[in-house]
């Protein structure tokens, strides 16, 4: 009994270096919908997927060396929101009033979330300025023209 099971074991030990049995089996499973390779299986993502948020850069209008701050408006309910956090982020004491506001940098007003676009440059100006192309910063103006 012994040399029989010895005789299989190392029958098929000795047949599968020479015919491994695996891609015998891959092959008589592509028939069933399986993949070949992992780069033709399907992709299974799990848990749960969140849309990656828009993100604004916003500057001060007439500070010519101003970097800019990124905001990102997910958090955001409501333009009033928004007008808060970029006073208390930018200091803009006495502060930035919802009459004036967040422009685009050609200075067309933003009057809703909506209108942000993702990746835009905007530039808040404090109550008392108006608005004048030259006073928008230059770093304001590289970032828009390498997108």
């Amino acid at each position: 009994y012994q040399r029989r099971v010895f005789f299989f074991f190392f029958f098929f030990f000795f047949l599968s270096l020479f015919f491994p049995l695996h891609l015998w089996f891959c092959s008589r499973m592509s028939g069933y919908g399986s993949a070949q390779s992992f780069s033709a299986a399907p992709v299974t993502k799990f848990g749960t997927q969140a849309s990656t948020p828009r993100k604004i850069h916003v500057f001060k209008l007439g500070e010519m060396h101003d970097n800019g701050e990124m905001f990102m408006l997910q958090t955001f309910k409501n333009l009033n929101q928004l007008k808060v956090k970029i006073a208390e982020k930018l200091s803009l004491l006495p502060g930035l009033h919802p009459q004036r506001g967040i422009m685009t940098l050609d200075g067309r007003a933003i009057n809703d979330l909506s209108e942000l676009e993702d990746g835009g440059r905007y530039v808040v100006m404090r109550s008392g300025f108006s608005y004048s192309a030259d006073k928008v910063p230059p770093k304001a103006r590289e970032a828009g023209k390498k997108k």
